[in-house]
């Protein structure tokens, strides 16, 4: 297959594009690199100024290239605005693409019209990062979300670039849940986030190659106004009483919004990494530390396990939203542990390797791509 990958969504797109290159297919990834996180790509489609002369200059390299953009089997874009420009430019490139290309995918890897307006209460999920526990979480992050996507060209755009999609894929269980609906059903599969499984992390040090130190590493890293976002504004004061109360055992490194890089070090020096308190599911970031053998806080509830058919054991502790009391006595007793951590850090690899190998991971969209293919709908415009 010729496979167009449109955009970057925290590694996942160039993930796939190697994993995907390495059996056989032919593949372009045109990205911005996800912006400060700078993830490789073919074509850097990075905006480099900001208002109405950047947008020209965007635009202006965006129509040089277009054109090679031509006679692909497959074009997948990592979102319904999957370009550094207003609504209708999007709009406009994904005509183009879906006119001169095979069919169009689209990646629900993130927030859009749907996502952001049915995770509002319970009718789909239990909990998310704007509901739970019966009450609304109100900030000024999820307010700005709220605003962005529900309606004006955002909103038109995402149901628009819905509807003439051949197909989508849904990276999270909760995606897939928000999205399973009868007008969707038919076009739409979830596929998990691909991890490449044999890279060698050779300075990953677990408690389990450690022989159990004498202190559980614990990394806490926030990005600066996206704790509330994460939970992690819920979850920091149990992590600083666990270290006060058992400065023996925990060793607490909480750091904010540092570069990927050094962040990426940090990981490799920790045992536990804390990722964030709302997902039902481990999404790019804690699996990325799972293959590295490090324990995770995350998503791991039991209708995602069930719905993966996945193990009790899977190296993510699952906490759950204004749940303080039962969330620190499940991290008092993991935490301490140190025999048990060593046991979780090997389920943690275990895990990635079972549901996110990279090459199975492409395989997947592979095999979906080729079904879409060959049950193309006609266009709808």
């Amino acid at each position: 297959m010729r496979i167009l990958l449109f955009g970057e969504y925290s590694n996942v797109h160039h993930t796939l594009c190697e994993a995907l290159r390495r059996t056989g297919h032919e593949v372009l990834l045109v990205s911005d690199g996800d912006g400060w996180k700078d993830y490789p790509r073919d074509v850097d489609l990075r905006r480099t100024k900001e208002g109405p002369l950047g947008s020209l200059m965007y635009l202006s390299k965006l129509a040089t290239l277009l054109p090679k953009l031509r006679g692909y089997d497959v074009v997948q874009i990592v979102n319904p605005i999957f370009l550094d420009v207003k609504a209708r430019w999007n709009r406009w490139v994904f005509d183009y693409l879906k006119k001169h290309n095979g069919i169009v995918s689209v990646g629900c890897f993130g927030d859009d019209y749907y996502v952001i307006s049915r995770m509002q209460d319970d009718k789909y999920l239990s909990y998310t990062d704007f509901y739970a526990a019966g009450r609304k979480i109100d900030h000024e992050v999820n307010r700005r979300r709220i605003e962005a996507w529900t309606k004006g060209p955002k909103a038109e755009l995402t149901q628009y670039v819905m509807r003439q999609a051949d197909c989508m894929v849904p990276c999270l269980y909760e995606y897939w849940k928000v999205y399973d609906t009868p007008e969707f059903h038919s076009r739409l599969r979830y596929i998990p986030l691909p991890i490449d499984v044999t890279t060698h992390h050779p300075s990953s040090q677990s408690a389990a190659v450690l022989g159990y130190p004498s202190k559980i590493r614990t990394l806490f890293a926030v990005q600066k106004q996206r704790g509330q976002m994460k939970g992690t504004d819920q979850l920091e004061p149990l992590f600083d009483r666990l270290a006060k109360e058992y400065p023996d055992t925990v060793k607490l490194c909480k750091v904010e919004s540092v570069p990927f890089e050094q962040y990426q070090r940090l990981v490799a020096e920790a045992d536990v990494v804390v990722d964030q308190l709302y997902s039902f599911t481990p999404a790019m970031g804690a699996l990325q530390s799972m293959s590295q053998g490090k324990v995770v806080i995350s998503g791991y509830e039991a209708e995602y396990r069930q719905f993966i058919d996945g193990p009790a054991d899977s190296g993510i502790i699952n906490l759950r939203p204004f749940d303080d009391a039962n969330n620190y006595e499940i991290l008092k007793s993991t935490l301490t542990d140190r025999k048990k951590i060593a046991q979780l850090q090997e389920g943690s690899r275990a895990f990635v390797r079972r549901y996110h190998d990279a090459d199975d991971v492409a395989r997947q969209f592979v095999e979906f791509w080729s079904l879409a293919s060959s049950s193309k709908r006609p266009s709808h415009r």
